[in-house]
């Protein structure tokens, strides 16, 4: 079983694995930009900007604005993304885990 299978198993109907990656990416940083979403995962911005207008509307992500350039906008978890995010993430490890015991094991 692949890591996308894996992740699609955890978080189910609650989000896309594509929002799972991008909410990780974000949380992992504290904050980042669009285009760097779109440079680490291969895809043009407006891929990027489906997925984060979905986590907005969701109330997961948010845009903030540079206080001393406006035009540069910055995403970051909401406190409900986070927690969703750990949650998931969370499940995830206690699902791989004993996998990865028993490959050490055999070793």
């Amino acid at each position: 079983m692949n890591q996308y299978n894996l992740i699609r198993i955890v978080v189910g109907d609650l989000l896309t694995v594509e929002q799972y990656t991008t909410m990780g990416h974000i949380h992992k940083f504290g904050s980042c930009f669009s285009t760097q979403l779109a440079t680490e995962f291969g895809v043009n911005k407006s891929a990027i900007t489906s997925i984060i207008n979905r986590l907005v509307e969701r109330q997961l992500v948010e845009r903030n604005n540079d206080p001393n350039d406006r035009r540069t906008i910055y995403l970051s978890l909401t406190d409900d993304g986070k927690d969703l995010f750990l949650r998931l993430d969370r499940k995830l490890r206690e699902l791989v885990q004993p996998v990865i015991y028993m490959i050490i094991k055999r070793k």
